[in-house]
């Protein structure tokens, strides 16, 4: 895998991407004098913590077995940004990734994982499984430790799911619905929002974001996923909450 840092700048035009590094396998990333190395980033953009950003992170170290999902601390320092520190989660799992992290208008943070642990029956490789579970964990201290506080089994697809924000600060969970049997060429089809309970302890009534149906007749092999949340403060001085998704036509775009 290759990890590139590039630095973004906005005159009020434009946007300019500026490379500032490339690590691989030759050249990890060295978290601080943690040990850790950055392996990957999660889905989502970081969260400030003061003059630092607060980014969901794989990493892993020399005796752990494994990367690690965590919070890695970013800083900058003589015109670049680094990771300084990692926590990781605490709990690992076969098959997790893709971590996502949301804070709550408490100053709480919520985190979850991607874990696609179940394989489909009946495949001699890897294939995943059409019924996945969503785990989401709660830290009242800036990520240090972690209370899971959802686990659903069965629900979504071997597919990314993303943690988002409304802005009234309900918490939701977004992802592809799972199915009770192997279905091959219909399983990303339709995109899922499942918004978390007042006391994040429960997952609500899902509502459909997107389905194939609603823009093709032939309702085929479409992939309606990946979904990543973002906050971004606009022109008008307000944040705002955005969720975007790829829509991807797989007889097209195999």
């Amino acid at each position: 895998l290759c990890l590139k840092i590039f630095e973004l700048s906005y005159d009020g035009k434009s946007f300019k991407a500026k490379l500032i590094n490339t690590f691989g396998r030759g050249t990890p990333l060295h978290i601080g004098e943690t040990g850790w190395m950055y392996t990957m980033s999660g889905l989502g953009n970081a969260i400030p913590d003061g003059m630092d950003l607060l980014m969901p992170s794989m990493a892993t170290k020399v005796g752990v077995d494994g990367p690690m999902c965590g919070l890695s601390r970013w800083q900058r320092s003589n015109g670049m940004w680094r990771p300084v520190d990692f926590q990781p989660l605490g709990e690992t799992g076969e098959r997790w990734g893709e971590p996502s992290v949301v804070r709550l208008p408490t100053g709480a943070l919520l985190f979850c994982v991607r874990d696609d642990h179940k394989k489909q029956p009946g495949h001699p490789g890897w294939i995943h499984g059409n019924q996945q579970d969503f785990h989401v964990w709660l830290s009242k201290d800036n990520g240090r430790s972690w209370i899971r506080r959802v686990e659903v089994a069965d629900v979504r697809m071997g597919a990314p799911v993303a943690l988002g924000r409304a802005n009234d600060g309900t918490a939701y969970l977004v992802a592809n619905p799972g199915y009770p049997e192997p279905v091959l060429d219909k399983r990303r089809n339709v995109l899922n929002l499942w918004p978390l309970s007042k006391k994040l302890d429960a997952l609500g009534k899902p509502q459909t974001i997107r389905n194939a149906k609603d823009f093709t007749s032939g309702y085929g092999s479409w992939n309606i996923d990946h979904p990543i949340y973002s906050v971004v403060r606009l022109a008008d001085g307000k944040v705002h909450g955005f969720l975007s998704y790829r829509v991807r036509d797989n007889w097209r775009d195999p």
